[in-house]
């Protein structure tokens, strides 16, 4: 495999990207200040073109600033506008893309905070009754499952068994890794949840 291009984020490192679900043109991004361990972070929103079949184009055509770390992000299925991110400070934010171009408003639709350590993976779960669920894994040992209301976020329930930090997860099946090579597999029943917006 040949590289086609390269965009550097001039002093900070890229932790997570994912192309748009609807438009493989656009790509979000997370970096963060110092290799995530202090200073600011960024979710930026870069454009890929590609001029002829040798050639591709990545620019940055939007970005967003954060405070803390910034570790991982997913697009959701259900609404082609929405992220999640995870913090380093505890927390998951929601975040809406593009924005209204005339709007100062350059932070999160919701952001809560329940995990006493860095969050560093939130997933959306897949389309379906309940695409607006959400997990977030944390180096606290937990994994808390939200849901996307029309009220904000709301944090369903808090799941335990791990006895290091936990990296990333994933929705079916509800599969968690962490340091100590072990996953643990939950089975979680949720009543129906109305959906946001």
């Amino acid at each position: 495999m040949r590289q086609i291009s390269r965009l550097y984020t001039p002093n900070q490192q890229c932790y997570g990207v994912q192309y748009a679900p609807n438009n493989n043109t656009i790509i979000a991004c997370v970096t963060c200040d110092k290799f995530g361990l202090s200073g600011a972070a960024s979710l930026c929103f870069i454009k890929h073109s590609e001029n002829t079949f040798l050639e591709s184009k990545f620019s940055i055509i939007d970005s967003y600033k954060f405070g803390s770390s910034l570790f991982d992000l997913d697009w959701s299925h259900s609404d082609p506008h929405l992220l999640v991110t995870a913090n380093g400070d505890g927390s998951i934010a929601i975040w809406k893309w593009p924005t209204d171009p005339h709007s100062y408003e350059r932070k999160p639709l919701h952001i809560s905070k329940q995990h006493s350590r860095e969050v560093y993976s939130a997933k959306w779960e897949p389309i379906g009754t309940r695409a607006f669920n959400i997990f977030s894994a944390s180096w606290d040992e937990t994994i808390i499952i939200w849901n996307l209301n029309n009220t904000g976020l709301s944090s369903l329930t808090s799941l335990k068994g791990h006895n290091s930090m936990l990296n990333t997860g994933a929705w079916n099946p509800k599969i968690s890794g962490n340091f100590h090579n072990c996953m643990l597999f939950f089975k979680q029943k949720f009543s129906p949840f109305s959906n946001f917006f």
